[in-house]
């Protein structure tokens, strides 16, 4: 589990690896912050994008994707998180 203080927002990503249903959870961030996700293959190739306000659990569903591995992009207002995400 990736687990990331970023200001007062705590950021956690599991399972990770996954076998295709990744969390994202958002917790002590501003209530109405917008959340940009973007997910890219290791070739810089964008493969998803969307979008989330405030705090809570978001779901991304990755199992029509390859074995291997991903990055994950948060763009907050402070700036950008990347994680390393791993499907099996």
């Amino acid at each position: 589990m990736a687990n990331d203080l970023f200001g007062a927002r705590e950021i956690k990503i599991y399972p990770n690896p996954t076998r295709g249903d990744l969390n994202i959870q958002i917790q002590n961030g501003e209530k109405d912050e917008k959340y940009q996700y973007l997910l890219f293959d290791l070739n810089g190739r964008l493969l998803m994008e969307f979008s989330h306000s405030g705090n809570g659990t978001v779901p991304l569903n990755l199992h029509s994707f390859y074995t291997g591995t991903y990055i994950l992009v948060i763009r907050t207002s402070d700036g950008d998180l990347k994680y390393k995400i791993m499907k099996e």
